[in-house]
């Protein structure tokens, strides 16, 4: 080992008796909880920013019904007139009318030792129009054994959990678990009946109707269906407007149509977000500028209570900027920690909360790059401030 290396290392078990652990340990956890929520706060900007770029010029969806006053028990008239003049409006981009089931249909479900059965109902759209698309989403009219699969809507499974479920004190149940469990839907009409086991492939937070695909709906209105003709009482829009905009309210109370809105609120809910998240940031530029002055204050009680120890070390032949280096290393190495903590604890955090809003059609959040560098610069800022501060102290003492 060279005679640098030993001084070095003897200068350094020398400085390092004085420093309070406990103190560098507060330092390190008030530059934590500062640091992070600075780059939560600007990771939430950033997340929100890209939903909002990413749902910029998307479309919203409305579902068009007629308007339902008093008691009426005839069918709901068709809407194709209506239909024609909604395509023809210049914010729509296409529209397509709901195809309802003609037929008796009638569900059996056994789960967890319990059986249900109801009566149901199927509609069907056009695939373009859902907002999922599974691998199983096809039926073989030509296969006896085919199963039938069906897309919910998401609420349907909430008011069961939180509702239904708890009432009748049957099982909660969770998406995954409620694909795997068969479903045997008895159709009939026309004089015949048919069994046809089915299964829930997905859950639409789009549609609020019970979906089964197109292809199936028009082979069994044809086979079963007894009411006539399939005339659809609702149709599906995609437009550029959102539900509430004056000229698409206008256009449904001047045709007595009922709309119901799927705009996503990612627009509205990520600005407020946004303005919220830059508000956190500040709060935590506050403590962060707390943590720092707590380390200055720190260092200048630490310098002053070993300026005789410095004092000496500079009369004995050290250089006052080796002393500073043992410093820097120390605070650097505790500014690094923190940025690696900050780091990593921003990722952990990150991931679970871009699954959470992938889950609610926000997107899938932004990437952590620059938050992490805000970090880093932020660190390095402090280090060469912690770098300044030493330096002149030290200085300072050897020149008194």
């Amino acid at each position: 080992m060279s005679q640098t290396v030993k001084r070095q290392n003897f200068l350094m078990r020398l400085l390092i008796k004085d420093i309070s652990v406990p103190q560098m340990c507060l330092y390190v956890f008030g530059m934590f909880i500062g640091l992070f929520i600075i780059v939560v706060s600007i990771q939430l900007y950033q997340d929100f920013k890209v939903s909002e770029e990413a749902s910029t010029g998307e479309s919203n969806y409305l579902v068009v019904s007629r308007k339902v006053d008093g008691v009426n028990f005839t069918r709901p008239k068709s809407l194709a007139t209506e239909l024609d003049s909604l395509v023809a409006q210049p914010w729509v981009k296409k529209a397509a009318m709901f195809t309802p089931a003609n037929f008796n249909i009638s569900a059996t479900v056994e789960f967890a030792g319990h059986g249900m059965s109801s009566a149901l109902f199927f509609e069907s759209v056009p695939d373009e129009f859902l907002d999922i698309l599974p691998k199983e989403w096809r039926f073989d009219t030509n296969d006896y054994d085919a199963v039938l699969p069906i897309i919910v809507p998401r609420d349907y499974l909430a008011l069961y959990n939180f509702g239904f479920a708890g009432a009748r004190g049957l099982p909660s149940v969770g998406e995954d678990v409620l694909k795997t469990i068969p479903i045997m839907i008895s159709i009939s009409g026309k004089g015949r009946q048919q069994y046809i086991e089915a299964r829930i492939v997905g859950f639409s937070s789009r549609l609020n109707t019970i979906a089964v695909p197109q292809e199936f709906m028009e082979w069994a209105n044809e086979r079963f269906g007894d009411r006539g003709t399939s005339k659809g009482s609702r149709m599906i829009a995609e437009i550029t407007l959102p539900s509430n905009d004056e000229r698409v309210t206008s256009f449904a109370e001047s045709h007595g149509l009922d709309i119901g809105g799927f705009n996503k609120l990612a627009g509205s809910t990520n600005r407020i977000l946004r303005i919220v998240s830059s508000g956190v940031v500040g709060i935590g530029s506050i403590i962060a500028a707390l943590a720092i002055a707590f380390l200055i204050l720190s260092i200048f009680l630490l310098l002053h209570k070993s300026r005789l120890v410095i004092y000496r070390l500079i009369a004995v032949g050290y250089h006052p900027f080796d002393i500073v280096k043992i410093y820097l290393f120390i605070l650097a190495t505790l500014n690094f920690l923190t940025a690696v903590l900050t780091i990593g604890v921003l990722a952990i955090v990150e991931a679970r909360f871009a699954g959470i809003m992938e889950h609610y059609g926000f997107g899938s959040g932004a990437s952590i790059f620059w938050s992490s560098l805000v970090a880093i610069v932020a660190m390095v800022f402090v280090t060469l401030m912690n770098f300044m501060i030493v330096r002149k102290t030290v200085y300072k003492i050897s020149d008194p």
